[in-house]
């Protein structure tokens, strides 16, 4: 149980550093993760069954007159493309957010810096050191979330073209 005080305190200390900037970078880092795993669920549990129904609409469809099945295969296309593509716009957007709420800890922290240059001069080495911290700690967060969140967000904008390619050549051949 002293492991979980130990965890709590480590977590006070941590948002102390940055306090407003780094609880906003935690709550959208919260948020990007639910969409990353929001869409990868999608892809593993939803996106068989809507790629049968888009298939099951297309066969009623493509024996009709040719203007029609290529105006049904469209329709299908752009709606299933739109299902795939769901949330990855917003989740490059997040990164940009993050990024930019990481440089404003960044600032926040070197105006304390400042502050405690002109208020105590070089002899306030503790409220230097804590300015800088308060640097760095926002910074170093965002980029941790901003690489990995990257990696997951290039995976997904990947995953939604192949799909789409490969829905579209199931398309022509039935």
């Amino acid at each position: 149980m002293n492991w979980l005080f130990e965890l709590y305190d480590g977590f006070v200390r941590l948002f102390g550093g940055g306090a407003l900037v780094l609880t906003l970078i935690f709550l959208l880092a919260a948020t990007l993760w639910a969409l990353i795993i929001e869409r990868y669920w999608y892809f593993l549990f939803v996106h068989p069954e809507v790629l049968e129904n888009a298939l099951r609409i297309w066969r009623r469809r493509a024996s009709g007159p040719a203007f029609l099945a290529r105006r049904a295969r469209r329709h299908i296309l752009v709606e299933v493309g739109a299902q795939m593509a769901h949330s990855v716009t917003l989740i490059r957007s997040l990164l940009a957010v993050i990024f930019l709420l990481g440089l404003l800890g960044s600032l926040t922290g070197m105006i304390q810096v400042l502050d405690a240059l002109t208020l105590e001069g070089s002899a306030g080495t503790h409220a230097l050191a804590h300015g800088i911290a308060a640097a760095a700690i926002p910074v170093v967060t965002a980029l941790a979330v901003i690489v990995t969140g990257i990696l997951f967000s290039q995976e997904l904008a990947q995953r939604v073209l192949r799909e789409t390619r490969l829905l579209r050549d199931q398309l022509r051949r039935s």
